[in-house]
């Protein structure tokens, strides 16, 4: 019997193993990520390095540019090769030149399907062109006016909390601050997360729910569906979730009833719009307004601790321009405050990692006319690609707001297929300059009147939760001083 059950284990492994070599062999002519497994592929170096994985890569990549490399390819068990770009080049081939040669794919838009549904971050084609259409309401003359309002209202409440404490996790305040704008802007809901010092259900289901999904890329999907199937474990959970998320966003839309400048108004305007096909675009819309504006501002605010000759200069430039008190007037003055968001979304990208799936086969351009086979993942890295000193030059580490002025002392554009933060291509964030915005008013508001700093340094986390956007692992607990001769702005 022994005997019997060695056998059926060694075959079983051998059927593995022969599975793995066909599906997840390397591909032909492109260079191959340090510390490959034949069994494995890089599997064991991910999780070894799982806690600070955007640096390991970085050191890879980093590797693989000394070498003159353009691309690199990193292997999973039972996944397509990954091919992961060095170069402007290629990533304009891949998100403009040859855009609809690339899509989502079955391996991003399953693990999200429960919490995203059908909204435009998980949708390729007309679907996806749909949902940009309709987005286009927010960003509008009068969409970014009233979004200024709200923004310039909520930021004003947040710097009435601070006025009260002598500490905060920066990070928690900004997402709730962030999901407050973003509830009022999609939703005409004003959620007011800001004020509670308790959770809020829908917050916490939908912070849940995301984490969840980002984990099921850290198992094979056959192994999350049978979960699924049995409805165990996070599988469980994330089911909860959902309808904790579902019965908010619909309770929301029953009690819309006065039609406003608010995205779902606008929805509600639309002919076969669907109950499920509203809930998907809402809580999508929701997740992109949220979480990559809240990471920009940990991160902004966590640079200006460690660099504060770069905070000094925000505050002459308030000083000067705003002479202490802002307002709208004065937002488009600040240049200098321009040049630090902007280095800290090149340095910190909000999403440091995305990818497409080849929906055919494709040749890469180039002297070396590389195959990629129809399923080969390509990715592009902003959280790397920003630190190749052969896209940003010597000082790609460094960072240096000053990099983003001109010759004539206006902000540096940078070409889309070099700086990433923002998508690039048909792609290219809708919502880029609302989102610059955001972090504009609320870094003036608050700077204006507060010194922040670590509350521990020596013991500060800078390791990154595991999940689409980079927050530190354990938040952001800074102390919070108010400055001397600091004017109110309400």
């Amino acid at each position: 019997m022994l005997i019997l059950f060695l056998i059926i284990s060694i075959c079983i492994l051998c059927l593995i193993y022969l599975i793995i070599l066909i599906y997840s062999r390397p591909l032909h002519g492109i260079p191959i990520a340090d510390h490959y497994n034949p069994i494995f592929g890089h599997l064991l170096t991910f999780l070894k390095n799982f806690d600070h994985v955007h640096d390991a890569r970085l050191q890879e990549a980093l590797r693989q540019e000394s070498l003159g490399h353009a691309c690199f390819q990193e292997l999973l068990p039972l996944l397509p090769p990954r091919v992961d770009l060095l170069t402007p080049e290629l990533v304009e081939f891949v998100l403009r030149s040859e855009f609809n040669s690339f899509e989502k794919g079955s391996i991003f838009t399953e693990p999200f399907l429960e919490v995203f549904g059908q909204g435009i971050l998980n949708v390729d084609g007309a679907q996806w062109k749909f949902h940009r259409r309709m987005a286009q309401h927010l960003v509008t003359r009068n969409g970014m006016n009233k979004a200024q309002e709200v923004f310039i209202e909520h930021a004003n409440r947040f710097l009435k909390l601070l006025r009260n404490v002598k500490s905060a996790d920066m990070q928690v305040l900004f997402h709730r601050y962030t999901m407050d704008c973003t509830c009022e802007l999609v939703c005409g809901f004003d959620l007011d997360s800001l004020s509670t010092q308790s959770t809020v259900p829908f917050v916490d289901a939908f912070d849940n729910g995301i984490a969840i999904s980002v984990r099921r890329f850290l198992m094979p999907t056959f192994l999350w569906k049978f979960k699924r199937w049995l409805n165990i474990g996070d599988e469980k959970l994330l089911k909860q979730y959902c309808l904790v998320i579902n019965e908010f966003v619909m309770d929301i839309v029953k009690e819309h009833n006065v039609i406003g400048d608010d995205l779902l108004s606008r929805l509600l305007e639309e002919e076969n719009m669907t109950k499920e096909l509203l809930r998907d675009i809402l809580v999508t819309m929701i997740a992109a307004g949220r979480d990559t504006v809240a990471v920009a501002l940990t991160h902004l605010f966590h640079m200006l601790h460690k660099h504060p000759d770069v905070e000094q200069k925000l505050i002459d430039e308030l000083h000067e321009k705003a002479n202490n008190v802002i307002s709208e007037e004065i937002l488009s003055n600040l240049t200098y405050m321009d040049c630090v968001i902007l280095e800290v979304c090149r340095l910190y990208p909000p999403l440091p990692l995305d990818f497409k799936v080849c929906a055919r086969d494709i040749h890469l351009p180039g002297a070396t006319n590389i195959l990629l086979p129809k399923s080969t993942i390509v990715s592009y890295t902003p959280y790397h690609f920003h630190r190749l000193s052969s896209v940003w030059g010597l000082d790609a580490m460094d960072f240096i707001p000053e990099r983003w002025l001109d010759a004539d002392g206006k902000v540096k554009v940078e070409s889309q297929f070099k700086f990433l933060s923002f998508n690039a291509g048909p792609r290219l964030c809708l919502g880029r300059a609302m989102a610059l915005l955001e972090v504009k008013i609320l870094a003036a508001i608050l700077l204006n009147e507060f010194h922040f700093k670590l509350n521990d340094e020596k013991n500060f986390d800078t390791r990154f939760k595991f999940t689409t956007t980079c927050p530190f692992a354990n938040g952001l607990n800074m102390i919070v001083m108010r400055r001397e001769h600091a004017s109110t702005n309400s």
